[in-house]
């Protein structure tokens, strides 16, 4: 069995024991699929449902599956002017690789394909040769916590200086 359909296996596993939730106004949301090694390779498809959801995820099991945060009436049309938009989410989305946070030199590290020289942190360009390298991220505790911490602050802008506290939902 391949690695594919071994994980293809997994995930039909996984939604025939846990539906999904879905979002609000389902019946309003695009939604685009995606496979092994394609983050998306489908749009464009619409469910009435959270059982429709549910049953789609089951029989397809893709390894990606996202929903647009616009609301249309005719989210499954073509082109997107056809959707005829009604409204939209506000959506906020803080990844621990994007901040600059010390842990990094500890955890991170470079290659150099051309010179092949490595080392602990994050750099751009190789220090020997001056060769864009090859970069490993990792993620840590220290990372998530500093995550977290512009969320709360976030969060705290939103209600006390917006006056904007309910329909709110954090998902991690």
């Amino acid at each position: 069995m391949q690695a594919q359909d071994f994980l293809k296996a997994k995930f039909r596993e996984y939604y025939s024991t846990h539906p999904i939730e879905g979002p609000p106004s389902i019946e309003q949301r695009e939604f685009g699929t995606g496979d092994f090694g394609i983050k998306i390779n489908q749009r464009h498809l619409h469910f009435r449902t959270r059982d429709e959801l549910n049953q789609f995820l089951r029989e397809q099991a893709p390894f990606y599956i996202s929903y647009s945060n616009a609301c249309y009436l005719y989210p499954d049309r073509r082109p997107m002017e056809a959707k005829k938009f009604l409204k939209s989410d506000l959506v906020y989305e803080f990844d621990a690789d994007d901040l600059k946070t010390d842990c990094k030199q500890r955890h991170d590290s470079w290659r150099c394909a051309k010179c092949n020289a490595s080392g602990p942190g994050l750099v751009e360009n190789c220090p020997s040769c001056g060769q864009r390298v090859e970069r490993v991220e990792w993620v840590c505790d220290e990372c998530l916590g500093e995550v977290k911490k512009q969320v709360f602050r976030l969060l705290d802008l939103l209600a006390n200086d917006l006056g904007l506290s309910q329909g709110i939902s954090i998902n991690s």
